[in-house]
């Protein structure tokens, strides 16, 4: 049986329950109602009541039924009923019209007090409703701008691993987002480059530090391409570390122009080391020398080498110019001499066959016994073909192990042949010039001793002229004399034409005696010029009037056609002399009633003088010996007179007067011989 002590402690303990319970409620920013079974609102706790459309006061004492429709009306009842039956939290979510007139939604929870009355928390959950789609939204909005970015894109948490990785890396590398979870992404790093990459970002995240790091990624068709990974740490509002985010980039164009660039400019490199060597003045077995000591470091080979000759038909070949690695002399350091057998025919046949390097992966194959004497197990080949000799062959040996040769390679080993064909054709040409210009050296010193020689017997033959001239003109000149004499005295007619023949065979032996004294002093160069400033109109008529009784003893009729006045610079006696020998000759080698006939015209500073006449002319095939000493080209067969000097001279003198002399003729047709003298210059 309870007693009043129990009672009374009881009841403190009730009261002091229900003053905490009331202060719990008040602490809530829920709106709090007690409502019992029938529906009816006995009791309500409310810290905002911004929220509602209606007060809460306004529900005490009324029913469900009343202040909401039936069908939402029905549904509270329902869940009191539950709640109290079963003793359970009921929860469920509504909308409904707030203050502000718009609608909102809320969340209700029925708990039971008694029997007969239930506890109902209602909680505005309209602005966390529109936070979390506000949120959902933005988060799908930002899977699918990630998902549709060109950058591959990825999450990684404070341990260092994969948390999430975009649509375009996944289609890039070709794996789930399963699998690349954790760090079996990395799995797809190529060998080379995992250490390193796995390095730089470990030490960034160590430090929280953004990072920037290339390495090679397998890619979904199994190839590797290049990537620029830029990570970037991740804090919390309250500045606590998460991860890291990470975006890629796929460099492989850029990584292979860049490739491309320092391949070639080391291909550039290699080329100028080697025309530099080429193109230094040492000898060639040097040059060359120093050529494959270059090519055997620029291809990392073990041997280079060049063949002379590269011609399959020689019964035997040899290396003349070799560099080696220590550990693998070759055929130079023998100094041996090797049979062209049919197998090593064939590569040399297959070298010149072609323009491009030949390469022999398995020259045990081809080349059984050289190659196992060597240690060669491949080797590249190219023929050199120098413009000045025979081909040569260049090529290199790989003796430690087997070697596949890129394009770049061949590209380089081709161009370098071809400036050692270059160098080969240059240098064979230059020694070849040098052996000729030593001949021809030679030759030239055997020239100027002859020509000593001939001018020294010219000189001799000159002054010999020259003395016999003058010794034998003065016996000609007395017999010509008394020739006369008998001539006047003799009155028998047989004996007078006697001595006219003697005469006449006089005057033409002291002619010719003159001319070859003319021409030995031509030759001797004792004929000295006077210019003077000569009328050739005056000059030309002298001739004629001089000329005048040959022609008329030839019946020729000798004329000078009209032309303006005209001086010119000369020496008058020896011009007359050379017109006199053009017109007798013209009127001599005339027909019978033929014509001779001068004239003259202006050629830019000189004056033409041409005599021509319409008799027999000169063949073709005599015309190139016209100025040739004593020849006559055939006239010594007829009665015509003549030495064959007079043209000569005439042309030395001509060209000794700064002038020229020339002709043209046809057969039956007559021939124009015309000179050419400097007009004077009026000042």
């Amino acid at each position: 049986m309870e007693t009043q002590a129990d009672a009374q402690i009881r009841q403190s303990s009730f009261d002091h329950n229900s003053l905490l319970s009331q202060a719990l409620l008040r602490t809530v920013a829920d709106l709090v109602f007690q409502i019992d079974r029938q529906g009816f609102f006995r009791n309500y706790q409310a810290t905002d009541k911004t929220h509602l459309a209606a007060s809460p006061e306004n529900f005490l004492n009324r029913s469900v039924s009343e202040v909401f429709p039936s069908n939402f009306a029905q549904n509270i009842l329902s869940k009191i009923d539950a709640c109290i039956d079963n003793d359970k939290v009921i929860q469920f979510e509504y909308e409904m019209e707030l203050a502000t007139g718009s609608i909102g939604t809320f969340e209700a929870q029925f708990c039971k007090i008694d029997n007969q009355n239930a506890l109902v928390i209602i909680r505005n959950t309209t602005l966390y409703k529109k936070a979390t789609q506000a949120l959902l939204e933005s988060e799908e909005k930002f899977r699918h701008m990630v998902n549709d970015a060109p950058a591959l894109i990825w999450i990684a948490d404070e341990q260092n691993r994969g948390t999430w990785f975009n649509q375009t890396w996944l289609q890039y590398t070709g794996h789930t987002l399963e699998h690349e979870l954790g760090n079996r992404w990395t799995q797809s790093i190529h060998p080379h480059d995992r250490e390193t990459a796995a390095t730089a970002c470990q030490s960034a995240f160590d430090l929280r530090e953004s990072f920037e790091i290339e390495f090679r990624l397998k890619r979904a068709d199994g190839n590797y391409g290049w990537i620029a990974d830029t990570g970037i740490p991740r804090f919390s509002e309250s500045g606590r570390f998460i991860g890291y985010i990470g975006y890629c980039w796929d460099i492989t164009d850029r990584k292979q122009a860049q490739l491309q660039i320092e391949l070639d400019q080391q291909y550039l490199k290699n080329l100028d080391t080697v025309s530099r060597i080429l193109a230094s003045t040492e000898n060639l077995d040097q040059v060359l020398e120093n050529a494959m000591c270059a090519i055997l470091d620029i291809f990392n080979v073990d041997r280079a080498w060049l063949l002379y000759p590269c011609d399959p038909n020689v019964k035997t070949w040899r290396i003349p110019i070799e560099a080696t690695r220590p550990d693998f002399p070759g055929a130079f350091a023998d100094g041996a001499e090797f049979p062209m057998t049919e197998d090593v025919k064939q590569i040399v046949v297959d070298a010149l066959a072609s323009d491009m390097p030949v390469i022999h992966q398995f020259v045990s194959e081809l080349i059984p016994d050289l190659s196992n004497q060597y240690q060669v197990k491949t080797q590249m080949i190219i023929a050199v073909r120098p413009r000045e000799d025979a081909a040569w062959m260049m090529g290199v040996h790989v003796c430690a192990n087997t070697r596949t040769w890129i394009y770049s390679e061949k590209r380089l080993f081709q161009e370098i042949a071809n400036r050692i064909t270059d160098t080969l054709s240059n240098r064979l040409l230059t020694q070849k010039l040098e052996r000729e210009i030593e001949i021809r050296k030679n030759t030239e010193e055997e020239l100027i001793i002859a020509k000593e020689i001939a001018e020294s017997a010219s000189r001799a033959k000159s002054e010999f002229l020259s003395r016999m001239s003058h010794e034998l003109r003065t016996p000609m000149n007395a017999i010509l004399g008394f020739a006369q004499i008998l001539s006047i005295k003799n009155k028998d007619a047989l004996q007078h034409e006697h001595i006219n023949e003697i005469l006449d065979a006089g005057k033409h032996l002291l002619e010719l005696i003159n001319e070859v004294l003319d021409l030995s002093k031509v030759e001797s160069g004792k004929i000295k010029i006077n210019y003077t400033v000569v009328d050739i109109r005056k000059l030309l008529g002298d001739c004629q009037r001089l000329i005048q009784p040959l022609a008329d003893s030839h019946q020729v009729n000798l004329q000078i056609d009209d032309f303006d006045a005209y001086l010119i610079v000369a020496d008058e006696i020896r011009l007359k002399q050379v017109l006199l020998n053009l017109i007798s000759n013209a009127v001599k080698y005339n027909r019978k009633h033929g014509l001779v006939s001068l004239s003259c015209k202006p050629e830019q500073h000189f004056l033409r003088v041409e005599v021509t006449d319409n008799g027999i002319g000169i063949s073709k095939d005599k015309q190139s010996d016209i100025f040739t000493l004593f020849e006559r080209l055939g006239a010594e067969k007829t009665q015509i007179e003549g030495t064959g000097i007079g043209l000569a001279i005439c042309k030395e003198l001509i060209e000794l007067m700064h002038g020229d002399i020339g002709f043209h003729s046809k057969v039956d047709k007559g021939t124009v011989f015309w000179i050419r003298i400097p007009l004077h210059q009026k000042a």
